[in-house]
């Protein structure tokens, strides 16, 4: 199915496949296929869903207006945004769940409105020098299991937000999370953010913002270089994970256990910093290590 002119719809509306192999809209370049468009403040629009549909474009927009409640789900994006809603005169409920996409986008203001974004279980894949780019203002945010490759994350508004954003991967080049809004609401905790060339955390606000017990991609933590702030706000990645598993965090005491553990398997994991960490920086897992940890046990 191509689509080269806008199709507007006044009422609610299910795009759902049956098939596997996933049927395909093709959009137009600089089209939006869809513009939600309801009669009267009366009569708004109760939903939109998109349900195992690939969606392919060169520029084009699938989704574009207002309704109360947004479902895409289990469906493939190419070089497309996938939704373009700007200050809606209604509150809305965003769902996006179980979807591929690539070079895609997703752009939300809610304006002076309410709304919730939730995303979940997606992978954002990348190819090429182009990027995804996420960005959500004025909207509530809920993200966990996703995996963003190669994706700028902007959070940004004129009024804080709420956002729980956990279980994540943050992973690729040119990756950004960029966070121009205050933050004292954010919780950015148990999330994978690997260390690469242009990845960066960046943050304007004046209050402190929630980045403990991430993985930063080794037992050290973050870099300085990879966090930024203009605000006198302050970016708190303590209390990081020591191992990519979340098994422990840097400021968690050691236990007798781990002492039985470590004896345990010190023949077989002298070297390995997925058993224990490097307590004296050292590059080795050794028996000064066990007795810095039996001195230091609470």
């Amino acid at each position: 199915m191509s689509i080269d002119e806008t199709i507007y719809i006044g009422k609610a509306i299910e795009l759902i496949s049956l098939e596997r192999n996933f049927p395909e809209i093709i959009i137009g370049s600089g089209v939006t296929a869809f513009q939600l468009v309801p009669k009267d403040e009366l009569n708004s629009i109760e939903y939109f869903k998109l349900d195992g549909i690939k969606v392919n474009s060169n520029g084009g927009t699938l989704i574009s207006g207002q309704s109360q409640r947004i479902d895409l789900i289990n469906s493939i994006f190419e070089n497309c945004t996938a939704m373009n809603i700007d200050s809606p005169n209604e509150d809305m409920n965003i769902y996006i769940s179980h979807n591929e996409f690539n070079k895609g986008k997703i752009n939300v203001n809610m304006g002076s409105h309410s709304g919730t974004i939730n995303l979940y279980n997606n992978n954002f894949s990348k190819d090429g020098i182009q990027y995804n780019s996420i960005t959500l203002e004025n909207i509530d945010i809920y993200a966990n299991n996703n995996t963003f490759t190669k994706t700028g994350f902007i959070i940004q508004g004129s009024n804080p937000v709420n956002a729980e954003v956990t279980n994540n991967i943050f992973d690729g080049n040119l990756g950004r999370i960029l966070i121009r809004v205050e933050g004292q609401n954010m919780k950015f905790n148990n999330n994978k953010i690997i260390k690469g060339k242009s990845t960066e955390t960046y943050y304007e606000g004046t209050k402190n913002i929630d980045f403990t017990q991430n993985w930063w991609g080794d037992g050290n933590g973050p870099e300085e270089t990879e966090l930024y702030g203009s605000g006198k706000g302050y970016i708190d990645f303590s209390n990081w994970a020591l191992f990519q598993d979340f098994s422990r965090y840097r400021n968690e005491p050691y236990t007798i256990q781990d002492i039985e553990a470590a004896i345990e398997n010190l023949n077989q994991a002298i070297n390995d910093i997925n058993f224990l960490y490097d307590l004296d920086n050292n590059n080795q897992i050794e028996f000064l290590d066990l007795i810095w940890l039996i001195r230091n046990i609470e």
